[in-house]
């Protein structure tokens, strides 16, 4: 029962949205492309994601634990730092370690289902691919967390990759523009962990951690920031213009103005762990309100 209670904390399930936000859209994309879909097999597909989302988030404080990363930060807030679970002694690193994996499997069995009901391994191979990078991120000799290579693994699984498995669970099949459809949705997510990534620098150097932020001077937050920003809103209307997203789609430019925000609280308070976390806030509202805009646009443009 304990365990239970604890798990929203141990899980972080308040960033669920970030793996809901392209299972949703991969779902929505399937709707607008003509696939005929299952309430049945959305509701596995939105399950999943979120049980293998929330088992690659408990081995990740696993993998920091290990490492010494969540230890040695010296400001753990609400955004970053992990859990605290092990830290402060209430989970074990071993419950942790087997809590996440649990989840996994549940995971991998509603996968499994998934790629059961519809033609070809699409779902199997994408499914792979986006547990793999999960675990890798966090786990390994060198996980990629501890390299700039996190930033981007991050981007590619938690847009393309779970955008494209989701769509092939409707029924969809292989199809990579479903995979750069899901590019705006990963980009968003990788402005957020950006962000929630600069209160964690000095803690991340001391242990060697070597993410993008500890490498550039701690002056580039806000400039990084801008830059990804840009990116995002950049893809967003290449995306549309491409036709793999609806014009209804580009609302999402509507959102900007909070993205300047988070930019100036940024530039302001980068190197203040506590200060920043109004940036923080408002990036995982962008990212929120970007994926409702972006699901909802697609679901609008399907009824046509």
């Amino acid at each position: 029962m304990r365990l239970v209670l604890l798990l929203p904390r141990a899980t972080r399930a308040g960033f669920l949205s970030a793996s809901l936000a392209p299972a949703a859209l991969g779902c929505a994309w399937a709707a607008w492309r003509g696939c005929d879909l299952s309430a049945l097999r959305v509701a596995a597909t939105l399950a999943g994601a979120a049980l293998l989302h929330l088992g690659i988030n408990v081995l990740n404080d696993v993998g920091d634990a290990l490492g010494g990363a969540d230890a040695a930060n010296p400001a753990p807030g609400p955004f970053s730092g992990g859990s605290r679970v092990i830290q402060e002694g209430i989970l074990s690193v071993r419950t942790m370690t087997v809590l996440g994996c649990t989840l996994l499997v549940l995971g991998g069995a509603l996968g499994l289902w998934l790629n059961a009901t519809v033609p070809g391994n699409a779902v199997l191979v994408i499914g792979l691919v986006g547990v793999a990078l999960g675990v890798l991120y966090s786990l390994g000799p060198r996980p990629l967390g501890y390299t700039p290579l996190g930033l981007v693994s991050c981007v590619v699984a938690f847009g393309p990759v779970i955008a494209s498995g989701a769509y092939a669970a409707q029924g969809g099949g292989w199809d990579v523009r479903a995979a750069v459809a899901g590019l705006p949705i990963g980009l968003f997510l990788g402005l957020l962990l950006h962000i929630n990534q600069v209160p964690d620098r000095a803690g991340d150097a001391a242990v060697g951690k070597n993410t993008h932020v500890v490498l550039l001077p701690a002056k580039a937050a806000a400039p990084v920031y801008a830059a990804l920003a840009a990116a995002t809103y950049g893809a967003l209307v290449v995306v549309v213009l491409f036709g793999l997203l609806p014009a209804l789609s580009l609302a999402a430019l509507m959102s900007l103005p909070l993205a300047v925000f988070a930019l100036r609280v940024c530039a302001r308070f980068g190197g203040d762990p506590r200060r920043i976390r109004p940036a923080n806030a408002a990036t995982i509202a962008l990212h929120g309100v970007n994926g409702l805009i972006l699901v909802t646009s697609l679901v609008l443009a399907s009824l046509d």
